[in-house]
């Protein structure tokens, strides 16, 4: 049973009132998704800034 299939069959298992907290939980793992993809591309950012100086300051030291 895939994880899709077993979140359903617990949907189903469920009142109403579960529903939507079934349904609160996941929103709010979509939001910490979404906080960690954008801790994740600013960490992208950091490091190509990091290699552009790295690059620049060591350019005219190294033999190409």
């Amino acid at each position: 049973m895939d994880s899709n299939t077993k979140t359903h069959k617990q949907i189903d298992d469920r009142g109403e009132l579960d529903l939507e907290r079934v349904i609160e939980e996941l929103t709010n793992e979509v939001l910490i998704l979404k906080e960690q993809k954008e801790i994740l591309e600013l960490r992208v950012k950091y490091l190509q800034q990091q290699i552009r100086t790295y690059s620049v300051k060591d350019y005219g030291k190294k033999d190409i």
